[in-house]
């Protein structure tokens, strides 16, 4: 019976229709701490659920898709990161070398997912370029080094000693 019942449901939950995602975003920029999961007070978590609670209420009123409020939380957190997808990919392609016609590179930006980049903070979507990166150095320290054979030639060559200096 609750197979029957989580398929019932599950057929409910479609794929959220633009007045819905609209709206989505409005509420959520209504509600910035519940949009961004930022937890500032201690009855915080349980002030999300009741936000949460009725922006699933308003959301499913307007037709279309029905979702519970967990639902509609997951929907806007992959939004959310479906837009810095996007935007990093811009980010990368422009980067690139090759003069590459814009027609190969990602799909644009529609006005409400810059809406989104806008509702969080550069450091969210960019970094703040102070935080280390982990994994390979992507810049290396050259060194001269002077070179002395027995006889009178000497040559001056440059090393790259990041990965000297990291072991």
């Amino acid at each position: 019976m609750e197979l029957f019942e989580f398929k019932a449901n599950r057929s409910t939950s479609g794929r959220a229709t633009n007045g819905q995602k609209r709206r989505l975003l409005h509420l959520m920029q209504q509600h910035r701490s519940v949009g961004r999961g930022q937890y500032t007070k201690p009855n915080a978590r349980k002030e999300h659920e009741e936000v949460w609670a009725a922006v699933a209420a308003e959301l499913n009123a307007l037709g279309g898709s029905h979702k519970s409020p967990n639902q509609w939380k997951k929907c806007w957190i992959d939004w959310k990161s479906a837009v810095k997808k996007l935007h990093n990919a811009h980010r990368a392609f422009a980067r690139r070398t090759g003069n590459l016609p814009l027609q190969d590179g990602p799909k644009p930006l529609d006005a409400m997912d810059r809406e989104i980049l806008g509702f969080f903070s550069s450091d969210m979507v960019d970094g703040d370029g102070l935080t280390p990166e982990i994994g390979l150095s992507t810049t290396a320290e050259m060194v001269d080094v002077t070179i002395e054979d027995e006889g009178d030639a000497t040559a001056n060559i440059g090393l790259d000693v990041s990965n000297i200096l990291q072991n």
